[in-house]
């Protein structure tokens, strides 16, 4: 009868099959982790094949005729303006926002704007931008008292309003037109803002030196009509998204490209003048910025609880459609950039 061979192995050879199994097992995870750490730039900063920066459409109806800056507090904007300003001002309008103001929610009025406009809606990574906006809360009165790095819990936590004060309570509005259904500033409803006057207390109100514009509060509250809160500012920043990227349904918007300033900081702007010069068929008159990589201050790194705080409480679906993701590096001890 014929014998079947079978294969044996010895001890070594055990021991080489577990050694391939445990570094096949190693790469695997690590794969798995590289997918969640973005903290590469090249890897969630991706204006360069943004996929909102396509070519120029050949069919659409109107030139465009107005640049709008889009972004929140704290997010380069004023940079990127002046920028934009500078390179296409010659022939374009360039606004700080579309309907209203740049940082606050816009809404639909096709009146407001050239048609057609270019939407640039700029934003930072949420670590950087919430970090940022703990240490300068402009136009939130009710956090200045969590600008200090020992308190980022509270500040995240903290709902996203404050008491109306002075001019801005009911009982002090002094006329039929000042009704809770009447259009504050920025063209909100009274329900919908603190506060729907610009300045609710005189300057001889404070007693101390007015700081990141204090004085004039702003408090948008949920972009749903019903006059609530949110109830921190990782909410509102998950609202502002979707309502920046939804702009691109307005009538006379030509298109709304993501910015991210880390890129356009670390890249440089050349492909951004490019496109736009693409789509308005515009000469640029200006040179583009170049790479300024530097490595933070050590004051402004995000603390690593924070980090995994923000991780654990912030909505990563809607970042991920601006190209951010999970850092998890930043929840290391001792990582600096």
């Amino acid at each position: 009868m014929k014998q079947t061979s079978r294969f044996t192995c010895s001890r070594p050879c055990v021991a080489f099959l577990a050694l391939i199994a445990f570094v096949m097992l190693y790469f695997s995870r690590q794969q798995t982790l590289d997918d969640l750490d973005t903290t590469s730039q090249e890897k969630h900063n991706h204006v360069d094949v943004n996929p909102t920066f396509g070519d120029a459409p050949s069919d659409k109806r109107n030139p465009i005729r107005q640049i709008s800056i889009l972004g929140e507090r704290n997010s380069g904007t004023r940079w990127t303006f002046d920028h934009m300003l500078e390179c296409f001002g010659h022939a374009l309008t360039v606004k700080k926002g579309l309907v209203r103001y740049k940082h606050w929610f816009q809404y639909e009025d096709s009146s407001l704007y050239p048609h057609d406009t270019l939407v640039l809606a700029q934003f930072r990574n949420p670590y950087d931008w919430l970090q940022a906006m703990q240490r300068v809360p402009h136009h939130s009165p009710a956090h200045l008292s969590t600008a200090v790095d020992h308190k980022w819990e509270i500040f995240l936590s903290k709902p996203w309003t404050m008491e109306r004060i002075g001019s801005d309570l009911w009982p002090n509005r002094t006329s039929d037109e000042d009704s809770p259904a009447k259009n504050c500033q920025q063209k909100f409803k009274y329900r919908d803002i603190i506060s729907c006057d610009i300045e609710p207390l005189p300057h001889e109100a404070y007693k101390h030196t007015i700081r990141y514009s204090e004085h004039q509060p702003f408090y948008e509250m949920r972009n749903d009509g019903s006059g609530e809160p949110f109830a921190n500012i990782m909410e509102m920043r998950t609202d502002k998204i979707r309502n920046f990227l939804s702009v691109v349904d307005y009538e006379g918007v030509a298109d709304v490209w993501v910015l991210q300033y880390e890129y356009l900081v670390h890249k440089g702007t050349q492909n951004l003048i490019d496109k736009v010069a693409e789509w308005t068929g515009i000469e640029p008159k200006c040179q583009a910025k170049g790479s300024q990589v530097r490595k933070p201050k050590k004051t402004r790194i995000v603390p690593t609880e924070m980090a995994r705080f923000i991780r654990e409480n912030l909505d990563w679906d809607v970042e991920r459609s601006i190209g951010y993701n999970i850092d998890l590096k930043r929840e290391e001890v001792g990582w600096d950039w």
